[in-house]
């Protein structure tokens, strides 16, 4: 093995037949490794003024050098950058098709694909931080660093890792892959992941996010979208779109179990997993599907279905606005918020809180409830249209008016009236 290092002047040097290494300097250098495994080390590049250079690989074997030159490699299988310049970079955006890169920075391997009559071609390359893909279908996975990684043209699936990165998929139906990561993600209208202290991505341009289905928690949160928005999502196939003053976007979330809404009028159907579905604000429409699931209107007069298994139905406030519950039965819950809910104890709704009967409702504000509670209470009062759930903090052992009460919910089903539902289904939460 030979090591050989370059000039400050434009060296041309041929390695031997053994693996040779190359040491990188200043000027505009010619390395050719001949027969080998051979590297170029370029660990120790430096400015003029002492300060870490980093380089870019060019799809031909170019090397950048910034202030420094530029390099061509021949029959170099190994790229050593200096660990610490910002900014490595591997640049294929030039590369000619069919041509595409298949780079994982985490284990320092990048295999170029589809060359013309060369067919694959395997490299290590050490401490780079950045990736630009070709114009083809790439495979791009970055590492711990803060990465840059970019995919150009064609279908590329960028694979998530720790770090705080920037995935940009350009043109093209682009992937974020995130089933390797270990951890629960969530997604924000802009396209940053939050990825469970394991540091937060921007995705731009990426129209598929795929979650780790083995772990809980998968989140899309669309709370803070432009006022005006609106989201339509399935869980159960991933598609959603969301619309309002701009152009709908359309996207794919494959594995999430959780989704809350904007401030608009959303559409949200989970899947046969036990979901989180919230609403947020606006008069959403919210349907969980299977398994045992929670739902959370917010404000807004909702319509909830939860669907086959147990199902919780949340409630922050009394004056969130009336919702509809079109399929209540015996062992689903309604669980209220102290916070909203004033003068309830936490934990099982108690039997002096609880009370029931028929309406009497004859005009408006008309008393459609004689009861010998006293204080804050719920009220189950059996209609024509379903059970109505009703909160009072002014019951004090006399009539309750309509005027006196904030109506919560309708619970509308065949088999919803005051034999199904009783006080053991509310129970008061922090």
């Amino acid at each position: 093995m030979a090591v050989f290092f370059g000039t400050i002047f434009n060296d041309n040097i041929v390695g031997t037949i053994f693996n040779d290494t190359f040491v990188g300097s200043n000027g505009n250098d010619r390395f050719n490794g001949g027969s080998g495994f051979d590297t170029a080390d370029y660990s120790n590049l430096r400015t003029f003024f002492a300060a870490p250079q980093s380089i870019t690989i060019l799809p031909t074997g170019g090397i950048l050098k910034g202030s420094l030159g530029s390099d061509q490699l021949t029959s170099v299988e190994r790229i050593i950058a200096n660990p610490f310049a910002s900014n490595n970079l591997i640049d294929a955006s030039t590369a000619a098709a069919p041509s595409f890169i298949d780079v994982d920075l985490s284990t320092s391997r990048l295999t170029v694909r589809n060359v013309p009559f060369l067919g694959t071609l395997n490299f290590t390359v050490n401490n780079f931080d950045d990736v630009s893909g070709t114009n083809q279908n790439d495979l791009i996975r970055g590492d711990s660093q803060n990465n840059r990684l970019r995919g150009n043209g064609g279908n590329d699936t960028f694979f998530g890792t720790t770090g705080n990165d920037t995935l940009d998929g350009g043109t093209g139906n682009d992937t974020a892959d995130y089933r390797r990561l270990g951890r629960a993600i969530t997604v924000k209208p802009t396209g940053i992941v939050e990825k469970r202290f394991a540091g937060v991505d921007d995705t731009i341009s990426m129209e598929t996010i795929i979650a780790n289905p083995l772990v809980g928690g998968n989140t899309i949160d669309s709370s803070t979208a432009s006022l005006g928005a609106s989201l339509s999502i399935n869980l159960s196939t991933g598609a959603a779109s969301v619309s309002g003053p701009f152009p709908t976007i359309n996207r794919t979330f494959l594995n999430f179990d959780d989704v809350i809404g904007t401030s608009g009028n959303d559409t949200i159907t989970g899947d046969f997993q036990n979901n989180v579905l919230n609403g947020s604000s606006g008069n959403d429409l919210i349907s969980a599907s299977g398994g045992n699931d929670t739902l959370v209107g917010g404000a807004g007069a909702d319509t909830l279905t939860g669907g086959t298994g147990t199902n919780t139905f949340i409630y922050n406030s009394p004056s969130e606005g009336v919702d509809l519950i079109t399929d209540f039965i015996s062992i689903d819950r309604i669980n209220l918020r102290s916070s909203g809910f004033t003068g309830l104890s936490l934990g099982s709704l108690s039997a002096s809180r609880y009370g029931e009967g028929n309406s009497l409702f004859a005009a408006a504000g008309a008393a459609f409830f004689a009861g010998s509670l006293f204080g804050p209470a719920i009220l189950s009062v059996d209609t024509a249209s379903g059970v109505q759930v009703w909160y009072t903090s002014n019951t004090f052992n006399t009539l309750l008016f309509g005027t006196d009460a904030n109506l919560l919910a309708t619970l509308s089903s065949t088999f919803t009236n005051l034999a199904t539902v009783n006080q053991s289904n509310f129970s008061v939460i922090a």
